[in-house]
């Protein structure tokens, strides 16, 4: 479990890091082609899993916020990589339930 807990977090921090090092403005990922494409794709794969409706919801909002100048694209980006881990470790849970669960 732990090298799997592991893993996802550091593909998450992975995800975030390049704009933080590199960029001097935050990086507005709303406006990132691929990256909606990716969301358009979970979600037409997974329809009924709420926490990729969740995630995907979460970031259609703050993409709007952020287009309406309510949120900068960094408070928007640290909003949704948290929300992001929380779903990754309630998935990790939701897994390792799965597994006791077919052993007994």
């Amino acid at each position: 479990m732990k090298a799997y807990v592991g893993t996802a977090l550091l593909l998450l921090n992975l995800s975030v890091l390049p704009s933080a090092v590199i960029a001097e403005e935050p990086t507005n990922y709303c406006h990132e082609p691929e990256g909606a494409a990716q969301w358009e794709h979970l979600l037409a794969n997974s329809p009924n899993d709420p926490i990729v409706i969740r995630l995907y919801a979460l970031r259609e909002g703050l993409c709007r916020m952020v287009d309406e100048g309510l949120v900068d694209p960094e408070q928007a980006t640290d909003i949704f990589n948290g929300e992001h881990a929380r779903g990754v470790m309630e998935r990790l849970k939701e897994d390792n339930e799965k597994r006791r669960e077919r052993a007994l």
